[in-house]
């Protein structure tokens, strides 16, 4: 995930993203993917809506689609509160909206229901869901056989780095 997304070189082998090899990838290429990951880009001391504001700046783009995505992950009422007040579900889920914000091609989640409730795990898996229904590309890390089962329509499972198995659930 490190290597695909740009935030490590590899050093050896080959890797490719919407048929560019990693390493000839642009700003704009990365632009075209969501990540969602443990500690990965939120502020605590900024709110909801600013955090989303925020990534949109970076991306040079405007206001467009922050209510919309705070809508669809459940997080309207709670747009003006601190990310240190939200709870650990409301924070995934605004992790998840800040992935998505973007309208990526590709989505990678990792571990996107690790710690959570019951009622959180199934409001992210319907995100998620809705997200495949759209045509977006989502590579999921997770060590949950059934939520792989539900959401995935390949898995590989790794070794010490190695695809030891892969094919439909």
């Amino acid at each position: 995930i490190n290597i695909l997304t740009g935030q490590l070189r590899a050093s050896a082998g080959a890797a490719a993203l919407l048929d560019v090899p990693v390493e000839q990838m642009t700003g704009e290429d990365y632009r075209q993917l969501g990540i969602m990951m443990d500690h990965f880009g939120l502020y605590e001391r900024m709110s909801c809506y600013d955090n989303l504001r925020f990534y949109q700046m970076l991306d040079g783009n405007g206001k467009d689609g922050i209510e919309e995505v705070l809508r669809g992950v459940g997080l309207s009422e709670a747009q003006k509160t601190p990310v240190m007040n939200l709870s650990k579900g409301m924070t995934n889920r605004l992790a998840f909206a800040r992935a998505i914000l973007r309208n990526p091609k590709i989505l990678f989640l990792d571990e996107p229901t690790s710690g959570l409730d019951p009622t959180t795990v199934e409001a992210i898996h319907r995100m998620i869901l809705e997200e495949k229904q759209k045509g977006t590309t989502i590579f999921l890390t997770t060590h949950n056989m059934h939520e792989a089962e539900k959401l995935c329509d390949n898995i590989a499972l790794l070794n010490e780095g190695k695809i030891v198995e892969y094919g439909a659930p």
